[in-house]
């Protein structure tokens, strides 16, 4: 259970349940999809610890739950393959062929980042790719299949690649001290700081320009809030409390996407 990232797992099922919800699914339909989500991201996360238990490891980091287990690591991976291959077939499920192949484009795009892209400067474009076309795989699978807009997509792609630098400045000394890291271990952490906030910003932005289209002035207002929000984060909190504040203020933008998609 702790090797599958749980509250990421559990926030973006939770997201993709919402958001088709919200975009006309009936109960069963949104059930299926949030069950192709949940395969995925249990698949990508499982794969994840499995693929960086040897630098975990290499990296002092005793709290991961693979980090001295061989056995554990050849049960997960079992387990990580189980659920790729169940994702498959319920994305299709969910959403048709066209919308299901989205979904698993998405979550190719997340075991991309596990097995290679996570070491390289472009770590950042898995988690843009994954997260801009989860809103295309439940809006053209929806009961009257149509494009998201393009402000939806931008705002989650921007949330998502705010989230990865975010969390990867935590483990930014332990990655340099052994030689690996993305693209925060080469920007260093002030570069990586003003490249979540404007990342971050860039979502704040995204979703006033959804309200200003579905004219909701005070979603505009909050969405303005988040921004300053951002910013403020990302000059005056310590690097112990960035994430977590980060993840704060993000959840707050994911509320007000949730608002205004459907």
């Amino acid at each position: 259970m702790r090797a599958c990232h749980p509250g990421p797992t559990l926030a973006v099922t939770g997201l993709g349940l919402l958001l088709a919800a919200g975009t006309g699914y009936a109960a069963g339909g949104a059930a299926v999809v949030a069950l192709a989500v949940l395969t995925g991201q249990l698949s990508i996360g499982w794969s994840n610890d499995v693929l960086d238990a040897p630098v975990d490891g290499a990296a002092g980091r005793s709290g991961k739950p693979l980090v001295g287990s061989i056995r554990a690591r050849r049960l997960l991976w079992r387990l990580a393959v189980l659920a790729a291959f169940a994702t498959v077939p319920l994305s299709w499920l969910a959403a048709g062929w066209a919308g299901g192949t989205f979904h698993i484009a998405a979550v190719g795009a997340g075991w991309l980042y596990n097995a290679r892209l996570s070491r390289t400067v472009v770590s950042w474009l898995p988690y843009a790719l994954a997260f801009g076309l989860l809103p295309v795989f439940i809006y053209r699978g929806s009961p009257e299949p149509t494009w998201p807009p393009l402000w939806l997509v931008i705002a989650f792609m921007s949330l998502a690649v705010t989230a990865h630098l975010a969390n990867a400045l935590r483990d930014l000394d332990s990655d340099r001290a052994v030689g690996v890291g993305g693209v925060v271990a080469r920007l260093g952490e002030r570069a990586t700081r003003v490249a979540a906030g404007v990342c971050a910003a860039a979502a704040g932005v995204a979703i006033g320009v959804g309200a200003v289209a579905q004219g909701s002035t005070l979603i505009l207002i909050l969405a303005g809030v988040i921004v300053v929000a951002l910013f403020a984060v990302t000059a005056l909190v310590g690097r112990t409390w960035y994430f977590r504040s980060l993840l704060v203020v993000a959840g707050a933008a994911g509320a007000l996407l949730l608002l205004l998609a459907p």
